[in-house]
This record gives structure tokens, C-alpha cells and sequence, in this order.
């Protein structure tokens, strides 16, 4: 007894083998065609193609009307289609998601002309999401993009331009295309997510203050520290009385830079405007070429309620800048209202003399002029706080963390010695957070992490953990996390708990996340978009409607001519031939010292290319016609109605004396003219003017008789290729001066 499983990448596999069909060297070529111009028993419930030899092979060939080259533009794989709505619950990637597939774990976003597409990292423990991932907020690199309002991480994937969004969308399917730029800056083995399975309890080692001074006793790892319970804020200028509320302040935090194209200047202006009660102000920095290195933030400006615009007035620049600027927002709760001056618990986030609050119910706004910290929240006890992690979250030095090395406590400071010296020196805005050190053991290199504590009711169990760096390599990490439980239970070794809090590392898919998007959102659907337009080049005229479409591999052309340019040996009746070229091969039926009138066409033989044969010929050809991009598949006759009634549309024609008949695609009403037919059976006798023979078919519905003249068959030999779809649907008919769009999802 045995137990398996096929993959998904199988499936995808299979999927990218169709879509590299038509680009391989030895390429197939695909058509999609059209036919059934003969109603179904009932039009409004169309029948479920017949899966046997008949339904999918000779029926298909009897109703087929034409058919339309399908070009690699016209694939695309394809995935379930997720549109970003606030409030629904998305999925989080996880490598140990059983059936990941069937999840919704990845989003599309219109912003602009592109619907932009992210996977969906944390889900902010299943919350729902409100607020959408916006590609202007995201830059190549960024590997840990995080949504303020609802702490849902996003990676950016691909994004998609609205002419192939249109071309290739359902309404449940939508197009995944390769983001090269995104699939360049992939980290194999990097941990975006470190997901908590239990929160433990009592790590009661959090803090989070101010650096009041840094290198102290010459040292640049030791750091002096104090804790912040609150903020005394004097406010001037204020519209009304702030009372107990939240009050937020929002400003211009940074500004990306996308492209710093060319020929700028440091002197150039930068001009913020957008909707805020002040705007923010900012410099340049260029290199020796005019592009754009750095931008220094001024003023950040005050209150923002949307992302602003950003313009370079510059009268040299050669290559445009892209710049996306990005707004933050810190509050605060008021706890204490006296006269100008306000006091704020629970500030997250940086609040400056720069900034400008507004209060969530009073409406009051008011500029900030001072700010006295007060309160000290550090503990009292010397390595209370060793083997914790330190981050500085916000002010100089942000986005810098290391390890507690040492907590030393004297009547004059409390310090902090660091595991190791930081790039960038503090200052007295650094704001840090202490919380309890998260552990990553595991192959790769480069991987931290700082856990944040739960201190609701004193809970001190682990919420979460937030990702300081995402490292690379990693093909298996474990996950501790260690904290002081409030005493050092060994004096000598100054050794600190470990208490019961477990979570495991969410490993990223092979060569990183982004790195190929079909298979890490399961493509293993291929889109087919054709659009028949118009009359094809007088190919695909139509006069009647049609309820089916299919896809057809390596059909054999019937017929073509080949001119010849030159030969050292000339081509005989009955020779195979084949382009060196092209690799077109075909049947001479007829040959001259000019041209080759040939047929079983596989493939294009190409102008200018040499032929060679299976007797001997090796000559060169100048010109080529045969069907290339559309193809036409019915029988037409040209005819001479000899009675006051045309032929009908869809009515049966028959000839006694060949046994033939054929259905009337397109009818002969008057006069002479042309008709064109499907579904024939045997072969129609044709006048014989030499001998003065006159033949005739006769409509079995309209009684006409009309007079056989002259026919042309059908493009694609009758059976050759391989059909690999056939889908039925309500009638459509055509207009010459109309298009229409095929969409086919096949599902591997």
C-alpha cells in the first residue's frame, strides 16, 4: 500500500509547458476557431460538448467556420481573481498551509492605469483589512511593507496594465505576469513572519523611553536611558479646548525614490502641496549626472489627510524623477487639560515641536511649542533588562536595534550597554523600545526579530512579533524567545528566564518571495484571448451567427504556392519538401520552373528561404501564399440561382445523382454569385462547360435550384491537428464592422 501526491507545481508545470508550446524551437501552432452556425435544440441552454471521438474530432471539423492564429501575446497564465475590499479577512501566506491554493492570500489593487497585485504576508491575526496596499507606497527592496491602519504585511508581486487586464480578465479569473524587477531583488531563505503559537506568560521585561545621553565614559555601547509615562505638551494657537480624547498629529515622514532620472541639481525646487494645514519642505541631493540621490526633509509639515504631490522645477533635467512621498500619523490620549497645556498617555509614534495636533472629538487643533517628558517607567533593578532586544523605533537612529548586553542601575542613570556599536549615532529624540530578545536559530544568516508584549491588564504574554530584518538562506529556523520575568534567577551568571511563549519562522517559497509569481499564486490556469476583428482581411466575413469555439494544434494547410526564385535542382510532382528555415514541410502536387503548387502544409514556409526535397530539390523561393493568421474552413461555390427563390440561411442542400449535401452557411439570393457551406457530405459535381453539362443543387427548405459553377475548398485539411477545446455558448452573430473578444480558461 502506497499513499501520494501530485503538487500543484505539477499542474503549473504542465501549464507553462502549453504557454512555451508556441515559442519553443520545434513550436506548435495553435488557432482558435469558430463554428455551429446551426441552432441547438434549445439556444438558451446550450449542450455540453460531447467528450468523444465525435464531439471532439469529426462534429468539430463539420461545423467549423474559420479560425485565428493564437499568438504567445495571446496567453497568459491565470489565477482566481481577489479584489482588495476593506473589511474581508484575508488569508496570510504559510508554508505549512495545507491546499495554500484554495486560499485567499493575495490581492489586486487599481491604482492609476495598473491593477497591482501583493501577497499577503500577515494577516494582523486574521483581522479584517482596511486599508488597501498601494504600489506608489511600495519600493523595490521594501521586503517589509506594512499597512499602518490594520498591520497587514504585503509584498509587492506584479503589476498589470489595464489593455492586458481588459484582455485577459473574468469574472472570477485575472492574468499573473513576471515582474523582473521584483523577481531580481527576491531573497532566497528570508523570514518575513515569525508567527506566535502560544503567547506564554509573565515576560514583563518591556519598556520604551528616551536616550538622554550616548557614549558614556567614552564608550559608543553605552547609552543612558529614561523611561517616559507621559507627555506635558504646550500647545499654542488652538481653535478650541482639547477634553479627554485621541488626538493625532500627521505629517510627511519620508519621500522614496523610485528613479532619480537626470540632469538635476541641487539647487532645484522641490514643491510638496497636497492637503495638509502646512506643507512640508525638503532639499535635494544629486550625483555628478543630475540624479536624484537623497531628499532632506526641512519641515514635515502639519496635518495631513492624504498623500500629497511632489513636483521638481528644474529647466536641465534630461530623464524625469520618480518620487512617492509617505505620510505618518502619532497620537496620543489626553489624560490632563490645563489651560494650554495637555498632557498625552500612550503616545505611538513621534510627536515633535515641528507637529500639529487635532483632537478626534473636540475638532480642537492646536501647534505643539514644548514638550516636558515625564515619569519614568524603567525598572529599578540592575539586568532587569539583559538578553532583551532594543529597538529605536523613531527619531535619530530609527530602524536600529541590538542586543541588551548589560542593564546597570545607580542612584545618578540607568544604562544600557549594546552587544555592538550602531551605524548611526543617537541622540536625545532617539525613542527606543525594550521587549523580550526572539531568538532565530536556523541555517541562514541575517534574520531578527523583536516580540512585542501584551501589557493589557498586565497580561505580559507575547502579541506578536514584529520583524526587524528579514536575513536570507534560511531553509528551517527555530524560534525561542527570552525574557526577564521580573528577577535574575542566577547572580552569578546574571542568567534571565526563558519562559513558555512558542512560535515557529513562516519559511518563504524557493528562491524567495516575488521571485516567480505564476507558481507562488498556482497558475496552473492558461488564459487564451483572441479577438476576431472585423473581417480578418476579408477572412473572417460573416453572415450568420455561431455558438462555438475550440483550439486546434497543428492543422495542415490544403493548399499554397510557392514562387521560385532560383534552384540548382527543380522540384518534381509527388516530392516532399521542407524549408531550411522555417522547418515547414509540405507536398508538391504540381511544379514548374517558376513555382510549386503545394499542399499538407505544416507550419510557414518563409519569403527568401531555401527548400529542399525529399528527391533532390534545392531551390530558393521569393514569395509565399498560403494561410497564415486566419484561416477559412468552409466549402464555397459559385453559383447561378435559376429559380425566383434564393437559398436560406441553414437550410440543407442537396445533389441527387453525387449523393451530396451540405448545410448553408451563407446563402446565394439572386443571380450569380457566391455561397459558402458546412457539414458537407461527399463531393458536389460541378457544370462542365466544355461539354455543356450543367449541374445543380437544390434547397431543401427554400425549393431554390441553383447552378454549380466553380468551388473552393476549405484551408485546414479536413481532420489534420489536433483538437485540444471546444466550448458551446449562446449564439453570437457577426458584423463585419464588429469585434469580438474569446476568452478561454483551461485548467491544468
Amino acid at each position: 500500500m502506497s499513499h501520494y501526491i501530485v503538487p500543484k507545481n505539477f499542474d503549473i508545470f504542465v501549464a507553462e509547458q502549453f504557454v512555451e508550446s508556441l515559442t519553443e524551437p520545434a513550436n506548435n501552432l495553435l488557432y482558435m476557431f469558430y463554428g455551429n452556425h446551426l441552432p441547438f435544440e434549445n439556444d438558451d441552454n446550450p449542450p455540453m460538448p460531447e467528450n468523444s471521438i465525435a464531439g471532439t474530432f469529426h462534429n468539430v471539423y463539420d461545423n467549423m467556420i474559420g479560425g485565428k492564429k493564437i499568438r504567445e501575446a495571446d496567453l497568459a497564465h491565470m489565477i482566481p481573481k481577489y479584489m482588495w475590499t476593506s473589511g474581508t479577512r484575508y488569508d496570510a501566506y504559510d508554508d505549512l498551509q495545507i491546499n495554500l491554493h484554495t486560499k485567499k492570500f493575495y490581492v489586486a489593487v487599481k491604482e492609476g492605469a495598473f491593477y497591482n497585485v501583493f501577497k499577503c504576508l500577515d494577516n494582523s491575526n486574521g483581522a479584517p483589512s482596511t486599508q488597501s496596499p498601494l504600489k506608489s507606497e511600495f519600493v523595490t527592496g521594501d521586503e517589509i511593507y506594512t499597512t499602518i491602519q490594520d498591520g497587514y504585511q504585503w509584498k509587492y508581486m506584479y503589476s498589470v496594465s489595464e489593455s492586458k487586464w481588459d484582455q485577459f480578465t473574468t469574472e472570477d479569473y485575472m492574468p499573473v505576469f513576471a515582474n523582473t524587477e521584483v523577481s531580481a531583488a527576491a531573497i532566497d531563505g528570508a523570514i518575513h513572519c515569525i508567527k506566535i503559537t502560544s503567547a506564554g506568560q509573565d515576560y514583563s521585561s518591556y519598556a520604551e523611553g528616551f536616550v538622554t545621553d550616548t557614549g558614556v565614559g567614552g564608550d559608543d555601547k553605552v547609552i543612558e536611558v529614561a523611561g517616559t509615562t507621559s507627555l506635558v505638551i504646550t500647545t499654542t494657537g488652538a481653535s478650541n479646548t482639547f477634553i479627554k480624547e485621541e488626538v493625532t498629529a500627521s505629517y510627511l515622514e519620508s519621500i522614496i525614490i523610485s528613479d532619480g532620472g537626470l540632469g538635476f541639481s541641487n539647487s532645484d525646487t522641490i514643491t510638496i502641496s497636497g492637503p495638509a494645514t502646512i506643507n512640508a519642505t525638503a532639499t535635494l541631493s544629486t550625483n555628478t549626472t543630475g540624479g536624484i540621490t537623497g531628499i532632506n526633509i526641512t519641515n514635515r509639515g502639519k496635518s495631513y489627510t492624504g498623500t500629497p504631490t511632489v513636483t521638481l522645477t528644474s529647466s536641465t533635467n534630461t530623464a524625469a524623477a520618480i518620487l512617492t512621498p509617505r505620510t505618518a500619523s502619532s497620537t496620543g490620549i489626553v489624560s490632563n487639560v490645563n489651560g494650554s497645556n495637555i498632557t498625552l498617555i500612550s503616545v505611538e509614534g513621534s510627536i515633535t515641536t515641528d507637529d500639529e495636533l487635532t483632537g478626534a472629538q473636540s475638532n480642537a487643533i492646536a501647534n505643539v511649542s514644548a514638550i516636558v517628558r515625564v515619569g519614568d517607567t524603567l525598572s529599578p533593578n540592575s539586568d532587569f533588562y539583559k538578553g532583551s532586544t532594543i529597538y529605536f523605533d523613531h527619531g535619530t537612529g530609527a530602524g536600529q536595534f541590538a542586543t541588551v548586553d548589560d542593564y546597570i542601575v545607580t542612584s545618578q542613570a540607568k544604562r544600557l550597554i549594546l552587544n555592538t556599536t550602531l551605524d548611526t549615532p543617537l541622540a536625545d529624540d532617539s525613542h527606543f523600545l525594550i521587549s523580550p530578545k526572539v531568538n532565530i536559530n536556523g541555517d541562514g544568516s541575517g534574520a531578527a526579530a523583536i516580540a512585542r508584549v501584551n501589557k493589557v491588564l498586565n497580561a505580559n504574554n507575547i502579541a506578536n512579533v514584529q520583524m526587524l530584518s528579514i536575513g536570507s538562506g534560511y531553509t528551517y529556523a527555530d524560534i525561542s524567545i527570552t525574557g526577564n520575568s521580573g528577577f535574575v534567577t542566577n547572580a552569578s551568571s546574571n542568567s534571565y528566564l526563558q519562559t513558555s511563549a512558542n512560535a515557529r519562522a513562516i519559511l518563504a517559497p524557493c528562491d524567495g518571495h516575488g521571485f516567480d509569481s505564476k507558481r507562488e499564486l498556482f497558475g496552473n490556469r492558461v488564459g487564451v484571448s483572441v479577438t476576431f476583428a472585423n473581417t480578418g482581411g476579408g477572412v473572417i466575413a460573416a453572415n450568420n451567427d455561431f455558438r462555438s469555439v475550440g483550439i486546434i494544434r497543428d492543422p495542415k494547410f490544403a493548399n499554397g504556392i510557392l514562387t521560385i526564385s532560383s534552384s540548382d535542382t527543380t522540384a518534381s510532382s509527388g516530392e516532399n519538401i521542407t524549408g531550411s528555415t522555417s522547418g515547414a514541410k509540405a507536398f508538391v502536387y504540381s511544379a514548374s520552373a517558376t513555382e510549386l503548387l503545394v499542399s499538407n502544409i505544416v507550419g510557414y514556409f518563409e519569403t527568401n528561404e531555401i527548400i529542399t526535397g525529399n528527391l533532390g530539390a534545392n531551390l530558393s523561393i521569393s514569395t509565399v501564399d498560403q494561410p497564415t493568421t486566419y484561416f477559412r474552413q468552409t466549402y464555397k461555390y459559385t453559383g447561378e440561382v435559376t429559380t425566383s427563390q434564393g437559398l436560406e440561411q441553414d437550410e440543407l442542400i442537396t445533389q441527387g445523382e453525387s449523393q451530396s449535401n451540405a448545410t448553408i452557411l451563407i446563402p446565394l439570393g439572386t443571380g450569380t454569385g457566391t455561397f459558402e457551406v458546412t457539414n458537407q457530405r461527399n463531393t458536389f459535381l460541378l457544370s462542365d462547360s466544355a461539354t455543356n453539362t450543367d449541374k445543380y443543387i437544390y434547397g431543401q427548405t427554400s425549393e431554390a435550384q441553383v447552378k454549380l459553377i466553380s468551388t473552393s475548398l476549405p484551408e485546414v485539411v479536413d481532420g489534420t491537428g489536433e483538437v485540444l477545446y471546444v466550448e458551446n455558448f449562446t449564439p453570437i452573430s457577426r458584423d463585419n464592422n464588429q469585434s469580438e473578444t474569446f476568452r478561454i480558461i483551461i485548467e491544468f
